[in-house]
């Protein structure tokens, strides 16, 4: 994983880009992750996409190798003008782009593209919620929207062995040591935990971002598909039938087996998912070759 630096609104932004050359006329996929995780939780989509598509994947501000502390809060609101920063700054003003949206990065994701759908090719929407009645919150989220308290238990709670057990019991495929360790490195950092305070501190201010988001989901039309794992016991599939209902002509795929990290657990899928919507937006990417019947290797 090499990444680049840029500065966004003050704050360096460490992201990864496999085709930085300026000529490119490779459709654009830009990975967006949630919490707690960043950019690595992508590689093997990246891996598989890249040979059809330039794939940008950041961490996003105070997370993974991005800088830590910012100049403003880390809401939605906040990280959807950051996200418009970094998509004026990497992507050429006449192209679209195709987003992946995870977790905290759907909101704000979903808002820029609503307020940005001319600039929208398609978007796969893992799982995620704007829709407060279908979320469940995890006890740390819970947690830090409460003033002080919240901090404290971040703080203490989010790092170490407890954060590493804690994501042990998430993930419902074998997880091995180096992978767990490289989702729980960044949070050895205090600023890292500190920025995750705050994040969580934002949701309690959200409500009027994500309804406003809602309703300007409504109003847009892109292509959209709506990948879920079912095992999600914070954003549960209703989350998915819902985002349907206001995505004019999104298309629902549930993943038996897979819980809330849908890009590590099954990131095949996403990549072919997100393929899927490049071959049906982008002429630049060609249909499967069918295979003949003298293709096909013959058993001794």
């Amino acid at each position: 994983m090499i990444y680049d630096q840029i500065t966004l609104r003050g704050s360096q932004t460490a992201y990864i880009d496999t085709d930085p050359d300026e000529n490119s006329t490779k459709p654009i996929v830009i990975c967006l992750h949630g919490l707690p995780s960043s950019s690595y939780m992508y590689r093997n989509v990246i891996d598989d996409l890249s040979f059809e598509a330039r794939v940008l994947a950041p961490d996003l501000p105070g997370f993974g190798n991005s800088q830590k502390l910012t100049a403003w809060d880390l809401t939605f609101k906040e990280y959807e003008l950051w996200l418009d920063r970094f998509i004026d700054e990497l992507v050429p003003s006449d192209a679209k782009v195709n987003l992946i949206l995870h977790d905290i990065s759907g909101p704000f994701g979903l808002g820029w593209a609503a307020h940005n759908a001319d600039r929208i090719q398609s978007l796969v929407v893992l799982n995620t919620s704007v829709f407060i009645e279908h979320f469940r919150p995890p006890l740390p989220a819970i947690m830090g929207m409460i003033p002080k308290i919240g901090h404290l238990f971040i703080e203490t709670g989010m790092h170490g062995v407890i954060l590493e057990e804690g994501l042990k019991r998430e993930f419902h495929c074998p997880m091995d040591e180096e992978t767990l360790q490289n989702y729980c490195a960044p949070y050895d950092q205090k600023e890292t935990r500190e920025a995750l305070a705050k994040v969580f501190a934002g949701y309690a201010t959200s409500y009027g971002y994500l309804k406003e988001v809602r309703q300007a989901l409504k109003e847009a039309v892109f292509p959209c598909t709506i990948l879920f794992g079912e095992k999600d016991k914070y954003c549960k599939p209703s989350n998915a039938t819902a985002f349907a209902s206001h995505i004019h002509g999104a298309y629902v795929r549930m993943l038996q087996g897979v819980g809330h990290f849908v890009a590590e657990e099954a990131p095949y899928v996403v990549a072919d998912e997100m393929r899927t919507l490049l071959r049906q937006t982008s002429p630049t990417v060609e249909e499967p070759a069918t295979a003949m019947e003298n293709d096909i290797p013959m058993s001794a």
